[in-house]
């Protein structure tokens, strides 16, 4: 059974019929060592993103060395319709051989905004840090935090429930002062494998899900388990950008890690939506928006 989609379509079909989905990529990053995919953009301060190549565990974008004081950047570099569409992306992530810190980010930010990283260590390359911005034109970013600093409201960032290592986070938009939103708390079982020196054989797995009305979902599967829903939110006030590019930032501080991340497969779903300003039955098209019946 192919999760992703399964999970794809439940939920639209509880907030309406699937009319359109468009894809807006697929990307393994198992090229070649040292290039970069078409369309892809990598940058940073510390340390420039790049790709392991296929020899090693089968090609992954390296987001971060070992190294410390990193905020790193890989983005693709085309903006898609965001207005009344349900947002999905499901990726693999691998955290490892330093000593723990800090985390991936996965971003959507204002896609008529020229880019620019945030800053590294806790913020993740998405938020901000006393002294240093935070990403342009950024909308939402989506934190695997390792050391948890990402839900602190530490080192100048706006709001946080508190140091939660191994969680999953949400911040929100540059306008917002990427003010924080929710998060897991910390998780039963870690998210990165410091201390050593091959990377895991266990595949971790992110599902990403931003419905038209705004409800954000969030997965991770962790090796053969089942995905588990590590975070559900109401982002139904929050005012999305009219276009949307994404990518991923990664961090590192006083204490480090690999972050790696490969198989982003993203695509969006224009959906009808129920509002009811007809009569209550599912054939009159004054109850869905656009006006047309799905």
């Amino acid at each position: 059974m192919n999760t992703p989609r399964l999970l794809v379509s439940l939920v639209v079909g509880l907030i309406g019929a699937e009319v359109a989905r468009a894809q807006v990529l697929t990307e393994s990053f198992t090229g070649a060592s040292g290039s970069t995919p078409a369309g892809w953009v990598f940058a940073g301060t510390g340390y420039t993103p790049n790709l392991t190549g296929p020899a090693d565990g089968g090609g992954w974008l390296r987001l971060t060395s070992t190294g410390g004081d990193q905020a790193t950047s890989a983005y693709y570099n085309t903006a898609f319709a965001a207005t009344g569409a349900t947002v999905y992306a499901s990726f693999d992530y691998a955290s490892w051989g330093g000593n723990g810190a800090d985390g991936i980010a996965f971003f959507l930010f204002d896609g008529s905004t020229s880019f620019a990283v945030g800053a590294n260590g806790g913020s993740l390359g998405y938020a901000q840090k006393t002294g240093v911005n935070g990403l342009a034109g950024g909308y939402i970013g989506v934190g695997i935090d390792e050391y948890g600093n990402y839900s602190s409201a530490s080192e100048g960032r706006v709001g946080g429930s508190g140091f939660a290592q191994d969680s999953i986070a949400v911040r929100g938009s540059e306008s917002s002062g990427y003010t924080f939103l929710g998060g897991s708390g910390t998780l039963a079982t870690s998210i990165d494998t410091p201390g050593v020196g091959t990377r895991p054989t266990t595949i971790n797995t992110v599902q990403i899900l931003l419905t038209a009305t705004n409800q954000l979902t969030v997965t991770l599967q962790q090796g053969g388990v089942n995905p588990q829903t590590v975070l559900q939110m109401d982002l139904s006030a929050y005012t999305r950008p009219e276009t949307l590019k994404l990518g991923f930032t990664a961090g590192t501080g006083g204490l480090n890690n690999y972050h790696e991340v490969r198989n982003i497969d993203a695509s969006t779903i224009a959906a009808s939506l129920w509002n009811n300003q007809g009569t209550s039955t599912w054939g009159n098209n004054l109850n869905w928006s656009p006006t047309v019946v799905p």
